[in-house]
């Protein structure tokens, strides 16, 4: 008898000794980091989750194909002669064409042309200008002079028009105040010479010092692309830095991950979790794997659809799947119940599309709001670039 104890005593005295209790919480987590996984497995809404991710970014992306840009419009000039340029309808042709923003204009051989074209939808308008434009203008008989010619859309005609009418209007507003400062007062010719010339001259100065008080359309021809630019700031600013697909990913993540903490919160009120020594390292396990899942569908989704994926997208990706992990531990801690968090997510996910560049920079019309994007991790990876 003494002799098998001696036996069992070298048996536990060797490299296999007991367990310490660190081993054995290091075997727990290891081991509920096994069955959080093939838990995982059979749970159907995260399953849905993740096939939903491809089919929303591939969805995303072939919306996001580039399609015609702009607005096309037709110019013809009748009996146009390539030979004389100083043509007034050929400077106003030539402005037009010129000129840089959403409205494109290209020339057309003939009327016919101009007709065919609008009708087949290759341009939204097109305008016909008389060969005698130029006397018509000078004679102040321009009215109706012009053609139009427009299909079932009936805005593309009047967002056009105003761009015709500036690049008309600077032909026609020089020559007439020079004419009616040349006529008004009773003067001999040479007097008559000067007047017109100062008044060529001072309409030039004051028109270009900023002193005049005038309207400015969208798309001006004399600055289009700063006109442009201004009109539309905002709008553009609505869209800039914006990344729906990487948007859509994070979402998706964040909320596996807000997934996997409404079933620790159910598994905890229930009682399964007792035989774990440290519920907080349980909870994070819960929500790191939900969340490491939907990471690596995202690699796949952002390097199959060519969504911008470089080759820190992996570094990204884990970093920002560390940082969901401690923002569901404060979330756990400011609603404590199963029901409190199943309630509260609804409200972050539209906080999140809201207030994080998803579908729309807020922020740049608003910058007040900068402040609300940084409270929402999503915005934190597409920090990330």
């Amino acid at each position: 008898m003494k002799e098998k104890q001696i036996q069992m005593s070298d048996r536990f005295s060797g490299p296999d000794r007991p367990v310490t209790g660190r081993g054995i919480f290091l075997r727990q987590l290891g081991m509920f980091f096994l069955m959080t996984c093939k838990r995982l497995l059979f749970r159907p809404v995260y399953l849905i989750i993740l096939a939903s991710m491809p089919l929303v970014v591939f969805g995303l992306s072939g919306a996001q194909e580039e399609g015609p840009a702009g607005i096309t419009a037709m110019i013809y000039l009748e009996e146009y002669d390539p030979e004389a340029p100083e043509d007034t309808a050929a400077r106003i042709r030539d402005d037009l064409l010129a000129a840089e923003g959403a409205v494109r204009f290209v020339t057309a051989d003939s009327e016919e042309e101009v007709k065919q074209a609008v009708l087949r939808k290759e341009a939204g308008c097109g305008y016909v200008f008389p060969e005698d434009f130029g006397r018509r203008l000078a004679q102040d008989d321009w009215k109706r002079s012009v053609t139009l010619y427009s299909g079932q859309d009936g805005m593309i005609p009047m967002l056009v028009n105003e761009l015709v009418y500036t690049a008309v209007f600077r032909e026609y507003s020089s020559s007439a105040f020079v004419n009616y400062m040349g006529t008004v007062y009773a003067a001999s010719a040479e007097d008559r010479e000067h007047a017109e010339n100062k008044a060529e001259e001072l309409l030039n100065l004051y028109l270009t010092n900023g002193s005049t008080f005038f309207f400015s359309y969208v798309g001006s021809l004399s600055d289009v692309q700063e006109a442009y630019e201004k009109e539309t700031e905002n709008s553009a600013k609505l869209t800039a830095d914006v990344v729906p697909v990487k948007g859509m990913l994070a979402l998706f993540m964040m909320l596996c991950a807000l997934c996997g903490l409404v079933d620790y919160k159910k598994d905890r009120e229930a009682g399964r979790l007792i035989w774990i020594r440290h519920r907080f390292a349980a909870q994070l396990i819960m929500t790191a794997v939900p969340a490491l899942g939907a990471g690596a569908m995202s690699l796949i989704c952002i390097f199959a659809s060519g969504s911008g994926g470089g080759p820190n997208e992996i570094t990204h990706v884990i970093i920002y799947i560390m940082l969901l992990t401690a923002y569901t531990a404060v979330w756990g801690v400011l609603f404590r119940s199963e029901h409190a968090v199943v309630a509260s997510v609804p409200f972050l996910m539209i906080a999140c599309i809201l207030f994080c560049p998803v579908f729309w920079n807020l922020k740049a019309v608003l910058p007040v709001l900068q402040g609300m994007e940084q409270l929402f991790p999503v915005s934190w990876y597409l920090a990330m670039g």
